[in-house]
């Protein structure tokens, strides 16, 4: 579908991209903070590998969608 950059339609995709890029800054602030919250207290190895796996593969989603909605 073509938006005209004008208009009710634009306008309601505008807001929901924007409320998109701002749920997506706020997950990857969550998700910066958890180092934070396993060094204070204490975890083993295997699970701050996990969380490091798992936060890579978050970062790159988060990216990718944040380009997407900044295409916009």
């Amino acid at each position: 579908m073509h938006w005209r950059k004008s208009g009710e339609g634009f306008e309601a995709l505008s807001h929901e991209v924007n409320v998109l890029r701002m749920m997506l800054d706020e997950c990857a602030r969550a998700a910066s903070g958890i180092y934070g919250h396993l060094v204070r207290n204490g975890v083993s190895v295997n699970i701050v590998f996990q969380v490091e796996r798992d936060a890579h593969a978050d970062r790159t989603r988060f990216a990718a969608a944040r380009s997407v909605a900044d295409r916009r």
